[in-house]
């Protein structure tokens, strides 16, 4: 909510550029040139350049084996930057896969490079940090000066639980408005016209 990725899936999978323009492949198919658009900002104003892109694959090359996104660059050897808006992306192997691999958060190396912000993140989507309570919940609010559309909700608050009982208690007592369920929880909401369940 709070960060857009390099490029996204559309829903029939194919790869649409989200912040990346466009992109090519040496003729080996093991470097990957991307385009950026130009143009694109952070919530703090500042531009969204390929050195961005660059300091994020590193991040993620350099984060611990069970970071979320880890398996994004296990064929990335390196990244280097060409100009402001321009990358390459050099594979291990050719493999028509990497593309589909390109799908993680972009992050703002001026911002997160100098220090501590762990806390207080800042990003280029729909969302931007309002406040937070650890163990309690995280606070988000739409952002005016995303380059993507403004959301419809303007206010998100995710509350953090305990367990999954808590989860599904706080739904049916409407202190939260969504839940991710399975199977024998469900069907307690199969007559109830008021919930939607995809």
């Amino acid at each position: 909510l709070m960060f857009e990725p390099l490029i996204s899936l559309d829903n029939t999978n194919k790869p649409q550029g989200v912040i990346a323009e466009s992109w090519y492949y040496t003729q080996d198919g093991t470097i990957l040139t991307v385009k950026i658009k130009e143009g694109l900002l952070w919530h703090d104003g500042s531009a969204i350049t390929a050195n961005d892109v660059a300091y994020s694959i590193n991040t993620i090359i350099n984060s611990e084996d069970d970071t979320v996104y880890k398996k994004c660059t296990d064929n990335i050897r390196r990244v280097s930057v060409q100009d402001r808006y321009t990358v390459d992306i050099y594979f291990a192997e050719a493999f028509s896969g990497n593309i589909f691999s390109l799908c993680f958060p972009v992050i703002s190396q001026s911002y997160y490079s100098s220090g501590d912000k762990d806390t207080v993140p800042m990003g280029s989507g729909p969302y931007k940090f309002s406040d937070f309570t650890p163990a309690k919940e995280l606070v988000l609010e739409a952002c005016d000066n995303s380059f993507v559309q403004k959301p419809s909700i303007s206010k998100v608050v995710a509350k953090m639980t305990t367990d999954a009982d808590t989860d599904v208690y706080s739904f049916s007592q409407k202190i939260t408005d969504c839940v991710v369920i399975d199977e024998k929880d469900i069907g307690k909401y199969d007559f109830d016209s008021d919930v939607n369940k995809y």
